[in-house]
């Protein structure tokens, strides 16, 4: 399962519809663990998550174009983690930080 980081390098793009709550409740989270959140995916993003509740036509929404340009980067170098819902919502309840992800290892 992918790990989650939170610190002030990190920063988040949100994609899809949350169970979570809203993208907003998402980013105020974000916000509590001193990492960032942007609008789109960009060479500073760190993490794309995606929403439990995707769209059957993602690939032609903005939802599937932030996952594209996130597949996009890290193709070419960038160190974009995808990661689900679930694994951040998991991250946000139990409290994960894990360090040799920040590193790279």
């Amino acid at each position: 399962a992918p790990l989650v980081c939170w610190g002030p390098d990190d920063v988040y793009v949100f994609t899809g519809r949350f169970a979570y709550g809203t993208r907003a409740d998402c980013e105020r989270e974000v916000i509590r663990r001193d990492s960032q959140y942007e609008g789109n995916v960009t060479r500073r993003t760190s993490f794309l998550v995606i929403g439990t509740f995707g769209s059957q036509d993602w690939r032609h929404s903005s939802f599937g174009r932030k996952i594209l340009r996130a597949v996009e980067l890290r193709d070419s170098g960038f160190a974009v983690r995808i990661i689900g819902e679930d694994h951040w919502a998991n991250a946000i309840n139990e409290g994960v930080v894990n360090e040799d992800m920040r590193r790279g290892t």
